[in-house]
């Protein structure tokens, strides 16, 4: 007895093979010739060099496999042929997915003719196209549906022919969205549910845990392990009385697409989602919505998921498993329900696969996104000669990095400069005409990789004490809004032209919390803080990238005025510089605490309330009108 595999070096196909290698009986592997290295190096490092795994070099573009007479008479008695082999691409072409999957579904047929063995045949529950509502049962195929799909149709057009067909014996499977194992997590594509990893990534690195995520009630996500579709087909295939017969391999209760998310983002250590939109909304090319159809192409354009996964998270269909857990069940085979397993899928994408940056091989215009790192970037730092900014240009000099300093005083910068090296220059961020020489002088030189607006001045006035102080407001605008922006539209061309560049601003926690007798910093800070958003939102399509920096309290001289945060929490200049530098790494929208969040967030939901706090701590904290302007940094 042995087997034949087609497809046996794809995902689906090595875990069928780890299995049926326990039974002992030789296995022979379909391989192209330009493909069998692929296999030899699989036998080698996850097969232990097993003699039991046997190439037969062959095409399923070619009738019969490609497989000679002579080839065909040295074999032994073949039971089984597992058809794996197919294109599953969302982004397939309507040519290439017919010869692949109808096609090599048809050559296979042939083989198993030929060896006299049962047909195995790996379909797909895409058969259905995900748009016939209720339960679609094991014994139901042709219901009438359109599908438009490529994938789609030629999933059933293949499985049309080994139902039509009298010649070799049969058995169906049709698993549903496959990820990866239960119980290590492993994948080896970024498909499906898989997509949205990142962004639940962002979610978790944003946002606290406890606030609630928005999704859409869309469809059910048929999602189902790899290692639960490998024992299934391993087991059905050995049980007696099963020929002509189809099994669904998919979960018995299919989450909806929002408590599937809410659950990958728990594991993620990120936010629940608990507020759910019409599905209407949801951004699926079926009947859309104008709002809808506007959401999916910039969604689409943006992030590079194909339109057709959009489709697929949409499905209505759910699907009965009668038939296969008759087979499974005693023998103790069950699928796992995704809360069980989804912090595995996390663990294994998010170290293997977006740790690794394996994504940046798949697609070499991302490689420049994704790079990251200190080390010889020309870091141009705002605010250097002392706090923060010196503690900045300390760390980035520290990990290999280039620091460009900008302060007022030279006498301090030439000394920081003959400590840590890097370059320095002199300029009142408070005076246009010095911003543009200096822009101009930077211009001549090496390009700047990094811009840290760090220079800020904070003044501590309650609007009471502020009426007839108008220049309290243009002060700090003219340093933390308007000379920022000069620096910055002055860096920011030669950034876009290049493809490549990062722009830090260091804003306030305030800038979240809304502080009482903070208006004309936190104003300041705000209007810049908007104009990132914006710019960031031109300029990433040019590799650009902008982060935000909601610093909490640090200690040094810009709050030492401020007698009631003597004894305050504070973060030290060095520990704020690794927030920024971090971030150098990162490239995260925004940074902040988790105090400033939770602020943030109550203000969304409750600002009545929040005002009513604010106003609480305004009138129980002291104020007074000799309150001096802070130092500039």
């Amino acid at each position: 007895m042995a087997y034949m595999v087609t497809g046996g070096t794809g995902f689906i196909g090595k875990h069928l093979i780890d299995r049926l290698l326990l039974r002992g009986q030789p296995i022979h592997v379909l391989v192209r010739a330009g493909s069998q290295q692929n296999l030899e190096r699989l036998r080698a490092e996850r097969w232990g060099n097993s003699a039991l795994i046997r190439p037969l070099v062959g095409d399923i573009a070619q009738p019969r496999c490609g497989v000679s007479d002579a080839v065909l008479g040295a074999l032994p008695a073949i039971t089984s042929l597992f058809h794996l082999a197919a294109i599953y691409d969302m982004d397939v072409s309507a040519e290439a997915a017919w010869q692949a999957n109808v096609d090599g579904t048809k050559h296979a047929l042939e083989l198993a003719a030929a060896v006299g063995a049962t047909l195995q045949h790996v379909s797909s529950i895409a058969v259905t196209g995900g748009v016939i509502p209720g339960v679609f049962t094991e014994q139901m195929f042709d219901q009438g549906q359109k599908l438009d799909h490529p994938y789609y149709a030629t999933k059933y057009e293949s499985e049309k022919l080994v139902r039509q067909q009298t010649q070799v014996r049969y058995r169906i499977y049709r698993p549903g969205v496959v990820v990866g194992s239960s119980v290590t997590g492993e994948i080896d594509k970024i498909d499906g549910p898989y997509y949205a990893f990142p962004f639940l990534k962002l979610a978790r690195r944003n946002l606290p845990r406890w606030a609630p995520l928005i999704g859409v009630d869309a469809g059910v996500l048929n999602i189902v392990p790899v290692d639960y579709v490998a024992s299934a087909l391993d087991a059905i295939a050995h049980a007696d009385g099963n020929d002509g017969q189809t099994f669904h391999l998919v979960g018995p209760k299919a989450p909806s697409l929002m408590r599937a998310m809410s659950e990958l983002s728990k594991a993620a250590g990120g936010p629940r989602y608990a507020l759910s939109l019409p599905r209407g909304l949801m951004p699926s090319s079926r009947k859309p919505s104008p709002l809808a159809l506007a959401v999916r192409d910039g969604f689409v354009e943006k992030t590079g998921i194909p339109e057709s996964v959009l489709d697929a998270s949409a499905w209505i269909t759910r699907f009965d498993t009668q038939n296969a857990e008759r087979v499974l069940a005693p023998l103790g085979i069950r699928c796992p329900e995704l809360p069980a397993y989804a912090d595995k899928l996390w663990s294994y994408w998010d170290r293997e696969l977006w740790g690794k940056r394996k994504l940046a091989k798949k697609k070499p215009e991302l490689r420049g996104v994704l790079t990251r790192g200190v080390k010889d970037k020309r870091v141009l730092i705002t605010g250097a000669s002392s706090g923060i900014g010196e503690a900045i240009a300390r760390e980035v000099a520290q990990q290999g990095g280039i620091p460009i300093m900008i302060a007022r005083s030279e006498e301090k910068l030439r000394a920081l400069q003959a400590e840590i090296g890097g370059e320095y220059h002199a300029c009142d961020l408070n005076d246009g005409a010095q911003i543009d020489a200096l822009v101009s002088t930077l211009r001549e030189g090496a390009p700047i990789d990094v811009l840290v607006n760090n220079a800020g001045r904070s003044i501590r006035r309650s609007l009471s004490h502020a009426y007839d102080r108008m220049h309290d407001f243009e002060r700090t605008m003219q340093l933390n809004y308007f000379g920022a922006l000069r620096l910055t539209l002055g860096v920011l061309p030669g950034m876009r032209a290049r493809r490549n560049g990062h722009i830090i601003n260091i804003s306030s926690a305030g800038v979240l919390i809304n502080t009482p007798r903070f208006s004309a910093y936190i104003a300041s800070k705000a209007a810049f803080d908007a104009f990132s958003k914006v710019a960031a939102g031109e300029a990433l399509s040019d590799n650009v990238h902008f982060t935000t920096v909601y610093m909490p309290l640090v200690r040094t001289k810009m709050i030492a005025p401020t007698k009631g945060y003597a004894n305050a929490p504070a973060l030290t200049p060095e520990q704020a510089a690794s927030w920024v530098v971090g971030a150098i790494h990162k490239r995260p929208g925004r940074l902040s605490g988790g105090v400033a969040q939770a602020f943030h967030a109550l203000d969304e939901l409750h600002p009545t309330l929040m005002a009513q706090l604010r106003n609480f701590g305004y009138r129980f904290t002291p104020g007074s009108r000799k309150n001096k302007p802070q130092a500039a940094e």
